[in-house]
């Protein structure tokens, strides 16, 4: 494979919004470019070194929602070592959901100090980061698209809800970094084309 310039790109967005379609797309699109590219969603599942992954679920049920913080910003440390250690390889990282994630997530459950205690932690900035937006009625249709239905998959995106005051944050969060993209009139296909110029144009990534 040819050795890249190191990027690290993330991707955000409520569920329905394609983001994981869209990290499958990205990392199969430098791929067959000939770029050593990971698709970070499938690696940190398969660490064998993460202490968090396996018992995420286990501090979601029992824990309260501060110490939940705590564990995931613990978990965002560890993977930006991680990250670093691929990057300085010459890696192409991409990921969904990341730090700006975690802070909507425990913004909307009134954990406070949370913005303060993120800032005092080393954690790596994405060169740059995504923020995928849908609209409700397509976002619906997706969902059901998909089956298998939970009770989470059933909530709506309402001025009121977490999904309104997720995706709110994740626009308020934008930087220089950042780069906003409705996928609701998109193909998978046509939000990853979208994505992977945009990655170009800003030279975030050079053979």
């Amino acid at each position: 494979m040819d050795v890249a310039r190191a990027a690290f790109i993330t991707l955000h967005g409520i569920d329905g919004s394609g983001k994981s379609e869209a990290v499958g797309g990205i990392v199969q699109h430098f791929a067959l470019k000939g770029l050593s590219v990971i698709n970070y969603d499938l690696y940190k599942v398969h660490d064998p070194n993460n202490p968090f992954e396996h018992i995420k679920g286990k501090v979601e049920k029992t824990a309260s929602p501060p110490a939940q913080f705590v564990f995931y910003v613990a978990s965002m440390i560890y993977h930006s070592h991680v990250i670093r250690e691929l990057l300085s390889k010459g890696n192409i990282v991409v990921r969904s959901r990341y730090i700006q994630d975690v802070l909507a997530q425990y913004l909307y459950k009134g954990v406070q100090n949370v913005q303060e205690i993120v800032k005092l932690a080393s954690i790596l900035e994405p060169d740059l980061s995504v923020i995928l937006t849908v609209d409700e009625e397509i976002r619906r249709q997706r969902i059901v698209q998909r089956g298998e239905i939970n009770d989470k998959d059933r909530e709506e995106k309402n001025p009121a809800s977490r999904l309104a005051f997720f995706e709110k944050h994740l626009l308020a969060s934008a930087t220089s970094r950042s780069f906003i993209i409705n996928t609701s009139l998109l193909s998978i296909e046509q939000v990853v084309e979208t994505i992977t110029l945009e990655i170009e144009m800003r030279s975030i990534v050079e053979a």
